[in-house]
């Protein structure tokens, strides 16, 4: 695989003189990409987009029928979008708005124990197949920040529980509510390469630096037109580009928003630096404006936050603004507050997928049923990639789920809309918590 940095436009510096670059690529290159293609070729299946989702759901796709020839486009390199740069979280959380309409719904209840259970199944699955990746079993921490976030933070721990899901819920030293489940961590990147040895393991033919231009329907299925004029026929494709989906022509794309995140990495902490830290061996997550999280990776913070709507208009797609950058480090400062300069070697920034009910898309698409998007991965998208790569495996080979359970998360997925009346419940029960704390004060 090719050097990430190189090809990335990172070789820029911030306002700070750090370079724009992601801490999990460093030391990962190779002098050649994978693959070469002709000027037509022809394959059963073709996975386009080469992150997380897309090798997950080719990997499974030749688990189930290893006799199709399986071909994965990628427009840049392995791991060079989200799959690369995340905070390395695997969550056994569904999303906030399938935890609200858990409240009032029965099936979103018993389909986000049916996930929990599933995103540890797939952390096993990964730490399988891509040994290198450093998937560790490890704790979730969500802290509240203030008085409102704690009252809805016991909420979720309530709908949490009748879920039948374990959890601990208690107190930060310095008094903020905190909630903590089982999760592991993963090296964002060292999976995404992985994923990839171990899909030509199986046999899967990848191409890196093949960006699609466009797909159409054909006489036998599907033809994919890459930029440089090329075209490869197959019978099915999957569209598992996420926030790059927009500069695929594919007839009618399901609706999800573009997101940036913006992360950046310490130089090697003190035992001082570490120890005052909350929680310093979990990944923390604060309910904030901000949306702060944080862990240790080899002594560094790796500290992140700070979504934006909308894409850069800069070339440099690692590009962390000056006032973003500017806000985590004081952000990250009032967290490490044993010394007063923390060096930053690292700060990047980068593109996500969010749907409305922050679930991701696994459908055929409506003007082509030869094509099946695979996009939508939020905040939870470590997991959801890798817990629904079977569903849209099976999707694609238009074949029955032979798991029970993740047939059932699907359809429970397709039904889920925006929990409004839920919602409205849970800020019913979040005031009047409020309340009731209000007045035990006052007594």
């Amino acid at each position: 695989m090719a050097d990430i940095e190189v090809h990335a436009a990172s070789q820029k510096s911030d306002q700070y003189g750090i370079p724009q670059r992601c801490y999990w690529h460093n030391g990962h290159s190779n002098d050649a990409a994978h693959g070469q293609h002709e000027g037509h070729s022809t394959a059963d299946i073709i996975v386009i987009g080469g992150g997380f989702a897309g090798l997950a759901t080719a990997c499974r796709i030749a688990e189930l029928r290893p006799e199709k020839k399986i071909l994965l486009l990628e427009a840049k390199v392995v791991g060079y979008g989200a799959s690369g740069r995340n905070g390395g979280l695997v969550s056994p959380l569904a999303a906030p708005i399938w935890l609200a309409g858990a409240l009032g719904n029965s099936r979103q209840s018993d389909a986000l124990r049916m996930l929990y259970t599933k995103s540890h199944e797939a952390a096993q699955w990964a730490k399988l197949h891509a040994p290198d990746a450093e998937v560790e079993a490890s704790e979730l921490q969500i802290t509240a920040q203030g008085a409102l976030t704690s009252a809805g933070l016991n909420e979720v721990a309530e709908v949490i529980g009748k879920s039948g899901l374990s959890y601990e819920l208690g107190k930060t030293p310095n008094g903020s509510c905190e909630l903590r489940l089982p999760c592991h961590t993963i090296h964002p990147y060292q999976l995404a390469l992985g994923l990839a040895d171990y899909a030509l393991r199986l046999g899967i033919q990848i191409l890196e630096y093949a960006p699609v231009q466009s797909i159409q329907s054909s006489k036998h299925g599907a033809a994919v037109t890459l930029s440089d004029g090329s075209i490869m026929s197959s019978e099915r494709v999957v569209v598992s580009t996420n926030a790059y989906s927009n500069s695929i022509s594919a007839g009618r794309q399901p609706p999800a928003k573009v997101v940036r995140n913006f992360m950046l990495a310490t130089a090697p902490l003190s035992e001082a630096q570490k120890a005052s830290l909350l929680g310093n061996d979990k990944f923390i997550v604060e309910l904030n404006s901000k949306y702060i999280f944080y862990r240790i990776h080899a002594d560094r913070l790796i500290f992140g936050g700070i979504d934006k709507i909308g894409t850069s208009t800069s070339e440099n797609d690692f590009e962390i603004p000056d006032a973003v950058s500017l806000a985590l480090r004081r952000a990250l400062s009032m967290r490490v507050k044993c010394e007063r300069d923390i060096a930053i070697d690292y700060s990047w920034g980068g593109r996500f997928h969010l749907t409305s009910t922050d679930l991701p898309v696994i459908k055929e698409c409506t003007d082509n049923p030869s094509v099946v998007y695979n996009i939508g991965y939020g905040g939870t998208g470590v997991a959801l990639t890798l817990a629904l790569a079977p569903v849209a495996a099976a999707l694609t080979l238009k074949q029955k789920l032979p798991d029970e359970d993740a047939a059932f998360i699907y359809q429970v997925m397709r039904e889920t809309r925006l929990p409004i009346i839920s919602g409205i419940k849970l800020a019913g029960l979040v005031s009047r918590r409020l309340l009731r704390q209000a007045f035990s004060i006052r007594a």
